[in-house]
């Protein structure tokens, strides 16, 4: 348990520093593995996020929830390719994390995410057009999906 107490701290320490280097004044708190009253461990992970207090995840937009989502994303990934022997993949996909932002919402993330250097391939119902982005577009006809320019 004390280990990964110890890996819980050392994500949400990556995960702060990635919120600082999106430009955020968002800062992520991580709870876990804690005694409840009766003594029983409690085996939950919980996400707070402080701004001026600290606060549910759920308190927060959706754009800043994605933000956080990314920074934990990102701060996991980079651990596991600090472990491997070959510096591991340096690739960011993200799915459902922007589901159900707007236009400017999508934008602001993608734009938090410049100072990344290397791919980040983004899965949305959002039209490139709206957030000035190179873009794969994947259209439906007749069963079948197609990748079009």
């Amino acid at each position: 348990m004390l280990l990964a107490l110890e890996q819980i701290k050392n994500i949400q320490y990556a995960a702060n520093d990635i919120l600082k280097k999106e430009k955020s004044d968002l800062r992520l708190m991580i709870e876990g593995f804690k005694a409840n009253a009766n003594g029983k461990i409690k085996e939950e992970i919980t996400p707070y996020i402080l701004r001026d207090q600290l606060e549910s995840f759920w308190y927060y937009s959706g754009g800043e929830r994605a933000r956080v989502e990314i920074a934990f994303i990102l701060a996991i990934q980079t651990l596991i390719n600090s472990t491997n022997p070959y510096g591991g993949l340096d690739f960011l996909f993200i799915d459902e994390v922007t589901e159900g932002l707007s236009e400017k919402g999508l934008y602001n993330v993608i734009d938090a995410l410049k100072f990344i250097k290397y791919p980040v391939f983004i899965a949305t119902q959002v039209d490139n057009q709206s957030v000035k982005c190179d873009a794969l577009k994947v259209e439906k006809l007749n069963g079948i999906s197609r990748l079009v320019k």
